[in-house]
């Protein structure tokens, strides 16, 4: 799924699956605790997948792939 947020800064990257982790314009106190993404790689890893993200084209694309069979 790709969107049109204008991307993430490449030093954020590496960092966005991580539990509690947000990004600088992220950090207010309304906008979560920073646990959905780690949620979704969590998720990913107990049914031997993954969970990715790059920039592409003015937004950031999302990737989750999982197992079908054991």
């Amino acid at each position: 799924m790709a969107d049109g947020c204008g991307g993430i800064p490449d030093d954020d990257l590496p960092h966005v699956f991580e539990t509690g982790w947000r990004g600088t314009a992220a950090r207010r106190p309304d906008a979560g605790a920073g646990l959905g993404l780690a949620i979704v790689r969590g998720v990913a890893d107990a049914h031997r997948g993954t969970a990715t993200v790059h920039n592409a084209g003015g937004g950031c694309v999302f990737e989750l792939s999982l197992s079908l069979a054991p």
